[in-house]
């Protein structure tokens, strides 16, 4: 017997969640590829049948692991990019349990954001119109409450230094600052 592979329905719908719970970035913002705040993990979370774990024994055959859903998501146009300013050198040490490679330009939506909300909502109508079999049962309080901890957890854990970063970067080319046109407050 050949070695399981995730099942082409598997494939899309991970990429229709990636899609849903996150939102491209101008910025330096990242996403964890790997590790507890990962989009594999929010996957797993919601619908552990999907999503095969090493020692997780719930998961079809079918079911995709992480490995397949980072390559999947990066065949459909996901950046990974290797956070070089992270000293880190393996997840155990990193406080987001990221690691060295993440998303690049990405960011979790914000359910307390109304807009983003609006549009967190809509994008769970359109996974349960496109995907009824592996939605069945999806709650849309499941899928918010899921959503608002990843970003608040990512938020609080990942380096505020970024903007820091950026904004010195800006004032050393003579920018000056981003005069208002910056990340919103989160």
């Amino acid at each position: 017997m050949g070695r399981p592979k995730a099942s082409d329905e598997n494939r899309a719908f991970a990429v229709a969640f990636a899609h849903a719970v996150t939102k491209p970035s101008f910025s330096t913002d990242l996403v964890a590829r790997s590790g507890p705040l990962s989009l594999f993990a929010a996957l797993a979370e919601l619908f552990p049948m999907y999503a095969r774990k090493e020692d997780d024994d719930r998961a079809f055959r079918d079911g995709i692991t992480e490995t397949q859903f980072n390559k999947e998501l990066q065949r459909k146009g996901f950046v990974r990019v290797r956070d070089r300013r992270n000293f880190v050198t393996n997840r155990s040490d990193d406080p987001t349990g990221a690691g060295m490679y993440r998303f690049a330009k990405l960011q979790w939506r914000n359910p307390d954001d109304e807009d983003e909300r609006a549009e967190l909502i809509q994008r769970y109508n359109d996974l349960v119109g496109q995907f009824p079999l592996v939605t069945l049962g999806f709650r849309l309080d499941a899928f918010l409450d899921l959503v608002t901890r990843w970003h608040h957890n990512w938020t609080a854990r990942a380096p505020a230094w970024r903007v820091e970063e950026e904004e010195a970067e800006l004032a050393e080319r003579g920018g000056g600052g981003r005069g208002g046109a910056g990340r919103r407050e989160q």
